[in-house]
């Protein structure tokens, strides 16, 4: 019977990473999915700064490119018509990425603006496989896995797929949000919030974004955001708070233009001479959830192991940190330098340090609350000043944790380097906040 070293269930952005990174270190290993590729999925799409980092490093940009990825380093988040224009910087990555991976020889990351993307997942998913196969990884298409072997003292030995068995020293669950690997493993739950918001999206033709700031636009208890995406085409997505969820899709079409035009009337304009060319793709399941990562003989990674809203769109950055942090980790217990679960523990408890403060920050966005007037007030700070905004980006790029950027220093240095927010400003604000909390899709 073939025996691997692991055998990584789940073949998307968590799991093909994991697997290129061990199989490049000289391991033997087995990638399988239910799914055959390309294969789309439920996405915020964007591929921030320090994810295109991992992506270069594995030599990854030139497939990017022949699927007409679109790379900007512009941004701009607009809360309550308060816009914040700018980008992350390569002086945080490099520093992120010495600190964190121990990586040297950073001297081709820029000291200014660096790059994201939109990717569709039928492209990003496509490429990360590929490059999987490319390192050595054993690949299997629609392979579902139906049960975990198991040792008479319960360890996770392999996995079943019908009447086909494999085996490996370790099982990693990159299986999702809905993880079976989680599940039969009996994995804890360490942190759970149902706190979430509902999503919807769609791909168009058409739509002119040049000369439009890409980003996020907030007003009220609604978002919206849109970039572009492969082969030329925009992704436009809008939420808000699950609890108007079922009005919203009591008139999906209509309420999904009404929430565009609500939040960016000049996107909405550009809409009507364009064409969409998907279908409506709706989130209203994505409780944010932290799981137990490591037992004997398995770990999780990516959204197995925890999952959040994805109001921040951090998931796909995440996923590929998590990888390389996982792979780190199996490097030192399957190459004999540390015992394997001890091993695993320590990228589990990695992870959940990663998380600090952030948890609860996702959580809080998720209910889509109307942004409290001292929020308000900071964005118009950071909205005139340069270094903050650069700040910003940096923290929503993950090369700045929570602490750096809301904890007390943070917040001292936004108010030492900016100053106080606009009186006038906050008051207009106060004046019309209340007629935000109400349901516009209520009939």
């Amino acid at each position: 019977m073939t025996r691997y070293d692991a055998i990584v269930v789940g073949a998307r952005v968590a799991g093909s990473a994991t697997a290129r990174c061990l199989a490049r270190r000289g391991y033997r290993v087995l990638l399988v999915d239910k799914a055959h590729f390309p294969s789309d999925t439920i996405s915020s799409h964007l591929v921030k700064a320090r994810a295109i980092a991992y992506l270069d490093r594995w030599g990854l940009r030139p497939a990017l490119v022949a699927q007409e990825t679109d790379f900007r380093t512009a941004f701009s988040f607009t809360c309550e018509g308060l816009a914040v224009r700018g980008h992350a910087t390569g002086q945080a990555l490099r520093r992120t990425l010495a600190r964190e991976h121990g990586w040297e020889e950073l001297n081709d990351i820029p000291d200014g603006p660096i790059e994201w993307a939109c990717v569709r997942r039928t492209v990003l998913d496509a490429v990360l496989v590929d490059a999987a196969a490319a390192a050595g990884v054993e690949i299997r298409q629609g392979f579902p896995v139906t049960e975990l072997l198991r040792a008479d003292d319960g360890r996770v030995v392999g996995v079943r797929g019908g009447d086909i068995e494999e085996r490996a020293t370790i099982v990693i669950g990159a299986d999702g949000r809905r993880s079976r690997v989680a599940r039969e493993v009996g994995a804890r739950v360490l942190r759970e919030s149902l706190d979430c918001g509902y999503t919807y999206y769609a791909y168009y033709d058409g739509v002119d974004l040049r000369e439009l700031d890409i980003g996020v636009h907030l007003r009220g208890r609604l978002g919206l955001g849109y970039c572009p995406t492969n082969h030329g085409q925009a992704m436009i997505s809008v939420w808000g708070p699950r609890a108007w969820a079922a009005d919203f899709r009591g008139d999906l079409e209509s309420n999904f233009d009404r929430s565009v035009r609500w939040c960016d009337p000049e996107l909405a304009a550009r809409m009507t001479r364009g064409r969409r060319t998907s279908r409506l793709f709706g989130i209203l399941d994505q409780p944010n959830r932290v799981l137990q990562a490591s037992g004997p003989g398995w770990a999780l990674v990516g959204d197995a192991g925890y999952h959040l809203d994805q109001c921040t769109a951090i998931g796909i950055t995440h996923a590929l940190r998590s990888a390389v942090w996982l792979s780190d980790a199996l490097d030192d217990g399957l190459g004999g330098r540390a015992p394997l679960d001890e091993a695993t523990a320590s990228y589990n408890q990695r992870v959940l340090d990663s998380l600090g403060g952030y948890f609860d920050y996702v959580c809080r966005i998720a209910r889509s609350e109307s942004p409290r007037p001292e929020i308000v007030g900071m964005f118009e700070v950071l909205g005139r000043n340069p270094e903050l905004a650069r700040r910003f980006y940096d923290f929503s790029a993950s090369l700045l944790s929570f602490e750096d950027f809301y904890g007390p220093e943070g917040q001292a240095l936004i108010r030492d380097v900016g100053g106080e927010p606009d009186p006038a400003t906050l008051r207009a604000y106060r004046e019309r906040r209340p007629s935000y909390e109400e349901n516009p899709w209520a009939t």
